[in-house]
């Protein structure tokens, strides 16, 4: 699957250590116990974001095996009336505590690359570029996929609508589809699009 390298990551160190979920992010949280995490083998873990100013899908997922866990999936909400500048303030500390919470070793983005209200696709790329900036912070690789690129990932043909990507994505998880909000289901199934790439780039690498 061709991806994109949308951040390479710096060799300074984060100025930010584990830290406490902002307000924002806290009540979407599914908090695991790291001795958990540790009692299992745990391959790579991603953190896949379907960015927007309203709503910022976010989905931690790791391999475990050859099973997929996601320890935290939700959506970031700002409060819509307040001015943008604070509420992208709002979005930038709720990933720096999600990010300091669980560690995760790359991020996922999901790209858009044109958008019918041209208003909505300022406030995607605004979104999108806080992404960017956090993850710089943590020093963390960002890679970009478009769209069809994760449909592909996780069904085979790039045609397959919401319901279906929202289906494949909860059972890949081991979630049940009605509880997963839909922006949270596009961050996740970006994620899980990142994963499939890296372990095909990984074979690829092994046969050569």
């Amino acid at each position: 699957m061709a991806t994109t390298l949308l951040v390479r990551a710096s060799s300074a160190l984060s100025l930010y250590g584990a830290g406490t979920p902002d307000r924002a992010a806290r009540g979407f949280l599914s908090l695991e116990n790291n001795r958990a995490r540790e009692e299992r083998f745990v391959g790579l873990r991603v953190l896949g974001i379907d960015p927007g100013l309203a709503r910022t899908g976010y989905a931690i997922v790791e391999e475990a095996g050859s099973r997929l866990y996601a320890p935290a999936i939700g959506v970031i909400k700002t409060l819509r009336g307040t001015a943008i500048s604070e509420r992208l303030c709002s979005l930038e500390e709720a990933l720096l505590g999600i990010l300091g919470s669980f560690e995760p070793e790359c991020v996922a983005l999901e790209r858009v690359y044109f958008q019918v209200n041209a208003k909505s696709a300022i406030q995607v790329g605004e979104a999108a570029g806080v992404v960017l900036l956090v993850a710089g912070k943590f020093g963390l690789d960002v890679f970009g996929y478009s769209p069809n690129e994760v449909k592909r990932a996780l069904t085979g043909y790039g045609a397959a609508d919401k319901k279906q990507m929202a289906s494949m994505t909860a059972r890949l998880l081991g979630l049940e589809p009605a509880s997963i909000e839909a922006d949270a289901a596009d961050a996740a199934a970006v994620a899980v699009a990142h994963l499939n790439s890296s372990r095909l780039a990984a074979s690829v690498r092994r046969a050569l």
